[in-house]
This record gives structure tokens, sequence and C-alpha cells, in this order.
């Protein structure tokens, strides 16, 4: 059972069959919501400058979230926060996590700040860092998992977008007196196994996980590609989203 599997980062490399597969299915789709796929959209309801009412991503991914829902209990869906960003809304959402983050840390120095900041989010405008953001990609999606009955979330030991070392995927794997009394130890174990679930289930459809974030997994984005070592990632998809716009 996957909650029984500890979260390592080692990922298996891939194919050059795998690999066209990926490259065949890299056009721009728009997620579509249904009963075990919920689109909470996120950076859409809170304003974000440059974001759609419309979720897209590429069809390789949505595939293989639809391909998970198979082997997922029939208790629980998938809800996606975010998923495509554009670059106006990259800019948009690394200044309000910088702010967010000097008012929660306000001693940091200029450039500790701009080390913590990185940690979350990318900026647009460093290709020394990522060629390409890797949401700007449409490789890269954020999420987590729901109950079907409650409609609520999974407890995962932080919330989506967290800026606290709660929000590093393995930070539950330690033994429980970590734990600074914020949760019991039932709880720990809860949060752990969710986590495990989680990650185990996209790691096994090709997925490879940002380690600062429980809820962010990649797939043909260059984010993946520095994970397994390969030359191809996905380009943006920006004008790719503004054709299916219009």
């Amino acid at each position: 059972m996957l909650i029984n599997t500890p979260i390592e980062h080692d990922y298996p490399t891939i194919n050059q069959d795998q690999l066209i597969k990926l490259q065949q299915c890299e056009r721009a789709v728009e997620l579509k919501q249904s009963s075990r796929l919920k689109l909470a959209n996120c950076y859409f309801h809170e304003g974000h400058y440059g974001c759609s009412e419309h979720m897209y991503c590429r069809e390789a991914v949505a595939k293989r979230l639809q391909a998970i829902l198979t082997v997922l209990p029939e208790t629980m869906g998938i809800i996606v926060f975010d998923a495509f960003r554009s670059i106006a809304t990259q800019h948009s959402l690394f200044e309000s996590i910088s702010k967010a983050i000097q008012c929660r840390y306000p001693a940091l120095t200029e450039s500790e700040l701009n080390a913590e900041v990185r940690k979350f989010v990318a900026h647009p405008d460093e290709p020394s860092r990522f060629a390409i953001p890797p949401h700007n990609s449409g490789g890269a999606i954020d999420l987590a998992l729901f109950d079907i009955n409650t409609g609520k979330q999974l407890n995962f030991g932080s919330g989506f977008d967290e800026q606290t070392p709660r929000a590093v995927t393995d930070y539950f794997e330690r033994p429980y007196e970590y734990s600074q009394n914020l949760f019991n130890e039932s709880q720990w174990q809860t949060i752990c196994n969710n986590r495990r679930l989680l990650f185990g289930l996209m790691k096994s459809y090709g997925f490879v996980n940002f380690s600062c974030e429980w809820w962010h997994f990649d797939l043909g984005d260059c984010l993946w590609a520095n994970e397994l070592g390969m030359d191809w990632y996905y380009p943006s998809m920006e004008q790719e989203v503004q054709t299916l716009k219009e």
C-alpha cells in the first residue's frame, strides 16, 4: 500500500517510447470539472492579475489525472488548485508571496528574502533558474485529495501555498517529536499517510514532486527534466492558451 511507502524523491528514468508519448500529448487542453475532479482555480478567485476563469494544462497531464482517478479509492477525488499560469499571473503571485513572507519574517535581509520567496514561487524573468516557469509550460499542477462524501480536502498538514516548513513534502516523515504540539499523534500519522498516498499516486504516473511543496507536481516541464536528466521539456503554453480562449 502507498501509505506504507515513505516519501522518497527517487524517480525512474523514462525510455524513448515514454518520451514520445509525452510529446504526442503536448497540446493545450481545458480541464473539465466532474464529481471527482474539483477545480478550485485559487488564483483566479483571489483576483490575481492575468488569471482566467478556465483552467488549462497539457493533454498528458489531464489524461494522467483521469487515469489516477480510476485507481484512487472511490470515496476520494482530486482538487486542482492551479495548473497553467500566465506570465502576468506569475509576476502577480511572486509579488504577493514576497510581501507575505516579508511580513512574517521582517528581519530577513533582501538576499535572504529573495531566497525564501524562490522556495515557493519562480520569478518569470529568471531563465538561469527555470528556462520556462513550470506552470507557464502547462506541465506543472498543484493539487490535493478530497473526501467525496463530505466534499472536504483531506488533511495534508498545511494549506495550499502555505510558506512554512510544514509545506515541505516529506516534513511529516519525521518523528512525532517534531510536531511542536500543533497536532496529536493520530493526526500526525494521518497527514503522513495522506501525503504518501498523493505522492505515491503521482509518482507512479510519471510525475515528479517539487520537494518544498507537497501539492506541486511536474510532468514534462523543466523541473521534471532537471530531476530526470532530460534535455527535452515543454515550451511555454501561453500562446496556445490564448488561441483556446479566442
